[in-house]
């Protein structure tokens, strides 16, 4: 199961696997008291990457929770200030005095999502050098990968101006084709059928 919780800065996710509960990404700093008011109690918080509008709330809610934060070992140096991000261009700009305003917690400790083995966990690099995408049952939250414009709704790419490498960004659109699934909950904006998924990547390869 798949349910959204409202948050700000991205879209914040519950997922029920095998009784066992998850929170997925947290948005910006402020959302950590809202979330675990839906939540209550989970087993773990997994960012799907470290851009400070998905981990925002990461580790005050950890300390809510008394939960770990998973996320792929790539994000570590990230997720604990030790590296920063390169934003390009003029959005990119103003996304680095946005973060510089919103001041995001960085982590003390982040665990593997690799030990988390009752979740199906998709390398997907690009947007990021550690993203990762969720296949749970016939649904996919890809974190980044892919979102729905502010205004139109319609489904598009991930801005270029915040993507790590934009070939193996690529490479993991492609990459995520080669599993079963009906639905990608993205990062940012409403759910996408899978069958829009297809037809914005022919538009692109």
């Amino acid at each position: 199961m798949v349910e959204l919780i409202k948050a700000k800065g991205c879209n914040v996710y519950l997922v029920v696997v095998d009784g066992k509960k998850y929170v997925v990404d947290t948005g910006l700093p402020g959302n950590e008291r809202r979330i675990a008011e839906a939540v209550k109690e989970c087993e773990g918080i997994i960012l799907t990457h470290s851009h400070f509008d998905h981990m925002g709330s990461a580790r005050a809610l950890s300390k809510i929770l008394k939960s770990k934060v998973y996320a792929h070992p790539k994000e570590f140096e990230y997720l604990k200030g030790i590296k920063k991000h390169e934003y390009k261009g003029l959005i990119g700009s103003f996304a680095r005095f946005y973060e510089s305003i919103k001041k995001p917690k960085y982590l003390e400790e982040v665990e593997s999502v690799e030990e988390l083995k009752d979740l199906e966990i998709i390398h997907t690099p690009g947007h990021t050098e550690g993203s990762i995408s969720i296949l749970v049952g016939d649904s996919l939250i890809c974190g980044d990968l892919v979102r729905c414009k502010v205004f139109s709704d319609n489904p598009t790419l991930s801005s270029k101006n915040f993507n790590w490498n934009d070939e193996e960004y690529r490479r993991s659109l492609r990459k995520v084709l080669k599993f079963e699934f009906e639905k990608l909950y993205p990062g940012h904006g409403r759910v996408i059928r899978r069958e829009e998924f297809e037809d914005l990547l022919k538009k692109v390869f």
